[in-house]
């Protein structure tokens, strides 16, 4: 299961809190919430500190797919040691 809650907390900034399992089926939603950062043009953040489990399809959305528009926060570890493998930075 996941949680997603998405606000701006400062004009031309979305910030989506994840909480829970990032899988594969939940990857359109997160597309739709980068395409509506774009639509509006604002910066989009995602903050994994309340995720448990990023599965590997998920993992390529970020690297490879849409989520290379976004910045990420809040990693754990084993993500932040498959992104920096993959080449993608994260705060």
């Amino acid at each position: 299961m996941l949680k997603i809650e998405a606000f701006s907390p400062r004009e031309r900034e979305m910030l989506v809190t994840l909480s829970g399992r990032v899988e594969r089926k939940h990857l359109p939603e997160l597309e739709h919430l980068i395409g509506q950062s774009a639509g509006e043009d604002a910066r989009i953040t995602f903050d994994f500190r309340k995720v448990g489990l990023v599965d590997r399809e998920a993992v390529d959305f970020f690297v490879n797919g849409p989520g290379t528009r976004a910045t990420l926060r809040g990693c754990p570890l084993y993500l932040r040691t498959w992104l920096r493998l993959a080449g993608r930075p994260t705060d």
